[in-house]
């Protein structure tokens, strides 16, 4: 009997980053992802316990573009549409528990941290599914916390400024560089091959940490143009900050 795939699992429930709690809820186990960039992934968020609105610090703690009403300056490209759906899913009881069955990731490639920070899965999580899986991206903005420095292996420092750039490095991370309007890209870095080529995440697989993803990684940093809607590249790159 053909074993069939799940919808989506809650990984676990841990510790966010503020002092409440999120469900680490993995999707697109057995759906195509519909993301035009990162290509077909399964997908693992960071859900806030206490709802999506007033918590985000909880699940993507110092980042920078939290929006204005929870201390950052805007410019988060993830829709709060697509976030209520999760959180209705979780509520409606349509994703059980994760068994641990590495099979739910096999031969799947995986986006950690689609909404959230990635460093808030348990580091024995990480290190199955990337075991399982065909590859695996991921990126963190908490990356300056010596206690996440087992995850350089897997994921990268997301930046925002050559300072920051160099900081991570310094640090032991790979970094992904998201440059404010204005910033010098260091010397080195590459161009995320989406916005030259149209690689998708998923066949590109350069943003795997040190360790890299299946195929290996030319440890190489990466640096991006801002992406998403228009008002929100304007908030990112400070014009309504």
């Amino acid at each position: 009997m053909t074993r069939q795939r799940k919808l989506g699992v809650i990984l676990a429930t841990v510790a966010g980053l503020d002092g409440g709690e999120v469900y680490l809820v993995a999707t697109n186990l057995s759906r195509v992802s519909g993301n035009r960039k990162i290509g077909d992934c399964a997908q693992v968020w960071t859900i806030p316990t206490g709802g999506l609105y007033g918590h985000q610090r909880d699940a993507c703690g110092a980042c920078p573009l939290l929006p204005q009403t929870e201390g950052g300056g805007g410019g988060c490209y993830v829709s709060k549409l697509h976030l209520t759906g999760i959180w209705s899913a979780i509520h409606a009881g349509a994703y059980a528990p994760w068994d641990g069955d590495e099979r739910d990731f096999d031969r799947l490639h995986v986006r950690f941290g689609a909404w959230g920070d990635p460093c808030l899965v348990p580091l024995p999580i990480v290190e199955r599914i990337a075991r399982c899986s065909l590859g695996w991206l991921g990126y963190s903005h908490e990356w300056r916390r010596p206690e996440n420095r087992p995850y350089a292996r897997y994921f990268m420092a997301s930046v925002h400024t050559a300072a920051e750039a160099q900081q991570a490095s310094a640090a032991g991370w790979r970094w992904f560089m998201s440059a404010f309007a204005g910033e010098q890209i260091p010397a080195g870095a590459v161009q995320c091959p989406h916005q030259v080529r149209g690689i998708q995440c998923r066949d590109c697989q350069l943003c795997a940490g040190t360790d890299g993803s299946r195929g290996g990684s030319r440890l190489v940093n990466i640096w991006t143009d801002p992406h998403g809607p228009k008002n929100v590249v304007r908030q990112f790159n400070r014009g309504e900050q």
